[in-house]
């Protein structure tokens, strides 16, 4: 009589954990289809798409550089962003100017602008596709770009940092 007991005890846990097994599974392939469901999202609510043949040019300002870095961006280079790989767009033109570092004057307390030895400022213009969102352009759906938005991305075979310095939109 004992033996049944015991064996009655094994029977109910044993139904326990099949139990467990099963909310557990069905817990993880709810998640999981929850997940993939987010992803598929085209795009955010904000953003409306616009016409194909709308793009958008602007101008990235890359300082600091030395004369052998400004060499490495070529007008036909794409520009791609670069954790996410976005594609930002073409590089349509690079003007090189000479860079400026701020100096304090103690004579007259004021901060002059004098030029940087060795050191260049790109301004890059880059065109690309985009759509429209309530607050602003958006490449490949998802990147925004706006005026002042900082744009870590790789110019060509370069990775550099900048700033969006203008933003103009043009219907092709």
């Amino acid at each position: 009589m004992e033996k049944d007991k015991k064996r009655g005890i094994r029977r109910l846990l044993n139904i326990f954990d099949i139990a467990v097994i099963l909310i557990a599974a069905a817990a993880v392939i709810f998640l999981y289809l929850r997940a993939s469901a987010q992803k598929q999202e085209e795009l955010p609510e904000h953003v409306e798409a616009v016409t194909d043949d709308s793009t958008v040019r602007y101008t990235v300002e890359l300082s600091g550089l030395t004369k052998d870095q400004t060499s490495y961006i070529k007008p036909g280079d794409a520009v791609r962003e670069k954790t996410d790989k976005y594609d930002l767009g073409t590089v349509e033109s690079v003007e090189i100017s000479g860079d400026t570092v701020e100096w304090d004057d103690y004579e007259t307390l004021t901060v002059r602008r004098v030029p940087a030895e060795g050191k260049y400022v790109l301004h890059i213009t880059v065109v690309g596709e985009c759509v429209r969102g309530a607050d602003g352009f958006y490449f490949d759906g998802k990147y925004p770009v706006y005026g002042g938005s900082e744009i870590e991305a790789s110019f060509g075979n370069a990775m550099f940092k900048g700033y969006v310095i203008s933003v103009e939109r043009r219907d092709g």
